[in-house]
């Protein structure tokens, strides 16, 4: 595993632009340039501190994990980036659809409170011309993987069991000139429609429900909103590891809850990051991991689990 910090000049405002210059040979030195205005250090931490304390002195402070400072923005995140060898050697792993690989989301709106139908609800246009990749996943719900018809069978022959595929349902969206509200707010402006005589995508949907995670988890919520009154349910809310420095999330589990649920090769978690059933990470073993890493490799992303001994 590799420590990544990555720092973002957000250059939208002409005080940044004016700051550019110095910021830029300020991080000449960083290990990978991906981006105009962005670069990555690499295991570098006290590097890191350096180059973080000399932008301040210009005037740039990360106002990613506080209040603005300025217009004058700067965003710093520190996340872990993980080898296959660790990924191979995990007992298990969660799995999401990267979020850089071209194409890789479809449109749509929560419509579930308007009718009671919690299928997810894919905004048909946009569907239809998704062209590649085959996989992808709902805008509205980063965790939830939809699978299009000439992936079904790929989907189908893994060597597992344990998920459905559930049809989505597609829509058109329809407004009026003189509305301006969108669709999940006004059912009187749009219309649902689901392709026929077949479904064009389905969710890959896990049947199994994980127990809640390990009391080192923590839950905070979306964005800058305050935290919900009462606590945190099943959702809307990020997990996050307490205590620990990174800005990306890692599950963790005790061996005696995983031993309560015993053996599994595809499962959902309690926690959810919107209302249920939206949001829910999908878990997966060695096994199932292997398969998707065969059929879909370069369009997922693995994080291993982590699981505490105890």
């Amino acid at each position: 595993m590799n420590v990544v910090t990555m720092i973002h000049f957000c250059c939208f405002t002409s005080p940044l632009k004016e700051l550019l210059p110095a910021a830029n040979e300020i991080v000449a030195d960083a290990d990978e340039k991906p981006v105009p205005n962005t670069v990555r250090y690499v295991d570098r931490p006290e590097r890191v501190r350096e180059v973080l304390a000399q932008l301040e002195v210009i005037g740039l402070i990360d106002d990613l994990h506080g209040p603005p400072v300025s217009q004058v923005r700067m965003h710093v995140t520190t996340t872990r980036r993980w080898s296959v060898q660790d990924i191979e050697s995990a007992e298990f792993c969660s799995v999401s659809r990267k979020y850089a690989y071209p194409d890789s989301q479809v449109l749509g709106f929560d419509v579930s409170s308007l009718d009671g139908d919690p299928r997810l609800a894919l905004d048909l246009q946009d569907a239809r011309i998704m062209r590649h990749p085959w996989l992808c996943t709902w805008l509205l719900d980063v965790f939830s993987i939809i699978v299009r018809r000439d992936g079904l069978e790929r989907i189908q022959n893994a060597p597992f069991s344990g998920f459905e595929l559930r049809p989505t349902r597609q829509y058109i969206e329809v407004k009026t000139p003189s509305s301006d509200q969108d669709p999940v707010q006004d059912p009187n402006v749009f219309s649902m429609r689901t392709p026929k005589p077949k479904h064009e995508w389905w969710q890959l949907y896990p049947l199994l429900e994980l127990p809640q995670m390990h009391s080192s988890v923590g839950r905070v919520p979306l964005g800058r909103n305050p935290p919900p009154p009462g606590g945190f349910g099943k959702g809307p809310g990020m997990c996050i590891n307490s205590g620990e420095p990174f800005d990306d999330f890692q599950c963790v589990w005790s061996r005696s809850t995983l031993n309560q649920v015993g053996p599994f090769d595809i499962a959902r978690t309690w926690e959810t990051r919107y209302q249920p059933p939206h949001g829910a990470m999908i878990i997966v073993s060695q096994k199932a991991a292997k398969y998707f890493r065969e059929i879909a490799g370069d369009m997922l992303v693995f994080v291993p689990v982590r699981i505490v001994e105890e």
